[in-house]
């Protein structure tokens, strides 16, 4: 089985509205003002799904400012894992700002079958002074209700790309020492976190913590996943590819050409995945060997 843990989609009316949604939400803006940046629809990501041999993917939103634009693509992905629920897991777009109604948008999604919080985009503005106060009381929303937590994080060194952001590996320790309850996966390597895991202070604090590897090929050679398995575990990665901002096919490649053993590259796969989403192993057998297409 494979499972993409890190997709995005959009509602078909918002690719015909690009041009207005960037002057509406910053975040939007800062990734999607450039026409070159993919979007799709849930019918796009399952033909490439499809095409690459993945079963299932975890459908995200994006850090969204704009309360109005965030729920009408929650409601698109809701509806998206309604039609295809064999295929697709949903996560839902919600920004701390929005405070106290932030919390019933995540348990009314919840209900109807949202099983995550992500991609959660984190600003400057809310790591100073109190600014911290929302983003805990999300993150520990997420704890009590048993959902995980799909945040974007960036490095403190390299090169500047569109929605990088200040999310770094010290301002994420800062955010899973206040939620130990609640299960996170970093985004993008963490950026460059699991290579603090060598200090046991840090190890301790990633217990509850996953890390993908999506976008990977922009940022790491394909090294980092020997790296990574070998600092923090085969059990803590999952395979996420940032669809459609990556073909699916490059990052499969450098899992093949990982040389890590075949029932890691299992686990990286899907089989962390299977785990922390509850997916049935036995009912897909198509992860079994990395597939050759392109997409």
């Amino acid at each position: 089985m494979i499972v993409d843990a890190h997709t995005h989609l959009f509602p078909p009316e918002f690719l015909a509205r690009r041009a207005s949604l960037v002057k509406r939400d910053r975040i939007f803006a800062e990734m999607y003002s450039n026409v070159r940046a993919p979007m799709i629809t849930a019918e796009e990501l399952l033909k490439s799904m499809d095409r690459n041999g993945i079963d299932i993917a975890v459908v995200a939103g994006i850090g969204w400012e704009n309360q109005e634009l965030a729920q009408e693509s929650n409601h698109y992905i809701s509806e998206s894992v309604q039609k295809f629920p064999d295929r697709l897991i949903g996560f839902c777009s919600v920004n701390p700002s929005w405070h106290d109604s932030v919390i019933d948008e995540i348990e009314q999604l919840v209900r109807i079958g949202i099983r995550g919080i992500g991609e959660l985009h984190l600003r400057d503005e809310v790591f100073l002074d109190s600014g911290m106060e929302p983003v805990l009381r999300l993150a520990n929303t997420a704890g009590r209700l048993g959902i995980p937590v799909l945040i974007h994080a960036s490095e403190p060194v390299g090169h500047m790309y569109p929605g990088k952001g200040t999310t770094f590996p010290s301002r994420l320790v800062s955010l899973f020492e206040a939620c130990p309850d609640t299960c996170f996966i970093a985004a993008h390597w963490g950026g460059g976190l699991p290579f603090y895991n060598l200090m046991p202070e840090v190890e301790q604090l990633l217990a509850n913590v996953y890390f993908d590897c999506a976008a990977s090929p922009f940022l790491y050679s394909e090294t980092i996943f020997r790296i990574v398995t070998e600092l923090v575990g085969p059990n803590k990665i999952l395979f996420g590819t940032d669809f459609p901002l990556v073909k699916p096919h490059i990052l499969l490649e450098q899992i093949r050409n990982s040389h890590l053993a075949q029932d890691v590259q299992e686990m990286i796969l899907g089989g962390n995945a299977a785990r922390l989403f509850n997916i049935d192993l036995d009912r897909k057998e198509s992860g079994d060997k990395l597939p050759n297409n392109r997409a």
